[in-house]
């Protein structure tokens, strides 16, 4: 569900943060099926990094919406978009990517235990889509990202779902890192300082 500006955008982040050895493991909000996960461990690999990817997914698709979620009108159904762990394992598979260290974490974000996550995080990919979603992973990540470690963002100028925005600048406010968007996709990224 990449497209090409996603991709590079996502491969220049990755390939960035693996350059200058920011300390910690990679992790994704809302793995899908695991395309841009098998894309990330490739690169993680081919960097011989020992960093670990920890996927997370509810694997039952989207959550409720909720009012910050509403733009011009509710594209998918709760529920709707949902994969399950073996894709993810297919995925990796056709991709002839391994999965030595991976961590697939089935469930709702907000039921994820402190221990559910890596001590040390070096590079996120958020693309839970919604308000919620995105507001707890923010919550989740934040205080366990290295310094110079980045956070990249899905859908963070996409229209049509206006509440990943609005919890991204909610979050970010109290922070002081800056939200710098992409020219030409729906990307976002930060750098924790």
């Amino acid at each position: 569900m990449l497209t090409p500006e996603k991709l590079l955008n996502l491969h220049n982040v990755v390939e960035t943060v693996l350059e200058k050895g920011i300390e910690g493991d990679f992790v994704e909000l809302g793995c899908f099926k695991g395309g841009s996960a098998a894309y990330i461990n490739n690169i993680i690999q081919r960097h011989d990094s020992d960093a670990g990817l920890w996927l997370y997914d509810s694997f039952s698709g989207l959550p409720e919406w909720t009012v910050p979620d509403h733009g011009s009108h509710q594209i998918v159904a709760p529920g709707q978009i949902a994969a399950t762990q073996n894709d993810v394992v297919t995925t990796f598979e056709v991709t002839d990517v391994s999965m030595e260290n991976v961590e697939i974490i089935p469930g709702w974000f907000e039921d994820l235990e402190p221990d559910d996550l890596p001590s040390q995080i070096a590079f996120a990919h958020l693309d839970g889509d919604l308000y919620r979603s995105i507001r707890v992973s923010l919550e989740l990540i934040y205080g366990r990202m290295s310094d110079g470690a980045v956070c990249l963002i899905d859908d963070y100028n996409a229209e049509i779902i206006p509440g990943c925005k609005r919890a991204v600048d909610e979050f970010m406010a109290n922070c002081g890192e800056e939200v710098v968007p992409f020219d030409g996709s729906t990307h976002a990224y930060f750098v924790k300082v």
